[in-house]
């Protein structure tokens, strides 16, 4: 097998994977029965804001957005949003972290090389997790966590819609949505 082939066959399958959002990672307290609940509060406190290695991506406009998405997932549960005398309390984190990556690139100097010219090149990227956790108020208990990785986009418009797209993924593992 050529390098050259290798090269084919693995760029359109690192493509196909990048374009796939991840999977969340739930877990549920299997003792509590979840049709119960019928209102819920986002925690009125946000993640800290103030921190130069995330502010870009962990800043009030992005804090929003989780917090609307997550109330719109929950109300298509069924929950009612209710700030005063809520049985579950919504939080969430988000945590970054500053990765790098080599990546094989590959070129002609000019029209007449028969062979590209390949070397490694280094990609930074931002990892970002996304940690919701919901509390039964009266237990004061953690009875349903969820949380997915994956890296981050820089532009505020596209990072806007895959916040959207990745609290919906997080609440389809939720328990009532699929009993």
């Amino acid at each position: 097998m050529t390098f050259k082939f290798l090269i084919y066959l693995l760029v359109p399958l690192v493509l196909i994977t990048a374009c796939r959002l991840p999977q969340p990672v739930a877990g549920a307290d299997d003792s509590v029965n979840f049709k119960v609940y019928t209102t819920f509060r986002i925690c009125p406190d946000y993640p800290d804001v103030i921190n130069e290695a995330n502010a870009g991506i962990v800043n009030v406009e992005n804090l929003i957005a989780v917090r609307v998405a997550v109330t719109e997932q929950l109300q298509k549960i069924g929950l009612t949003n209710n700030e005063e005398n809520p049985q579950l309390e919504v939080g969430f984190e988000i945590i970054t972290e500053a990765k790098q990556t080599e990546i094989v690139e590959c070129k002609k100097e000019n029209q007449y090389d028969y062979w590209p010219t390949c070397e490694l090149v280094e990609y930074p990227y931002t990892e970002g997790t996304l940690i919701v956790y919901i509390t039964d108020l009266s237990k004061r208990q953690v009875v349903w966590q969820s949380s997915v990785s994956g890296e981050l986009e820089n532009s505020a418009k596209i990072r806007k819609k895959v916040i959207e797209k990745i609290v919906k993924r997080i609440f389809e593992a939720y328990p009532t949505v699929n009993s």
